[in-house]
Order: C-alpha cells, then structure tokens, then sequence
C-alpha cells in the first residue's frame, strides 16, 4: 500500500478535495466566498481598531445578461 504513494502539490490535494474548503458545489462555493470575506473584513477592522461596516450584495449576474441582454445594465 505504501508503495503506492506519491507526492504530490497543495494545488493538485485541494483541486481533488474541494469539499474541504467548502467549494463542493455552487451553492456552498458561494456561502464560503462570501464567509471568508466577511470574516476577513471583520479580523482587518478589529486589528485597525476602527468599527466594521460591512454591506454584502449578492447578484445573479447570468440571469440578469439573459433578462436583460447586457451585463451593465443592473436592475
């Protein structure tokens, strides 16, 4: 069994093991997205000191281009 081991890079581990950082599928791809962001811009205000003020807008960008035939143009 040992002898079928290999080495191989943190890119190619996590490009077969997705669902261990959440990217799964599209729905939990973009729940982590948008955690991780916010979470990061949580930890960033508390080491400035200064309070968070934090706005998260989440658009369907494809069904709007279909809808309205240009990606520009927003609702």
């Amino acid at each position: 069994m040992a002898q079928k081991q290999r080495e191989i890079s943190i890119s190619e581990f996590f490009t077969k093991n997705r669902h261990l950082l959440g990217f799964d599928n599209p729905s939990k791809a973009l729940l982590t997205t948008i955690k991780e962001a916010v979470d990061n811009s949580l930890d960033a205000c508390e080491e400035a000191g200064i309070l968070p003020e934090i706005t998260v807008e989440v658009r369907d960008l494809a069904w709007e281009a279909v809808r309205d035939g240009d990606l520009t143009k927003g609702e």
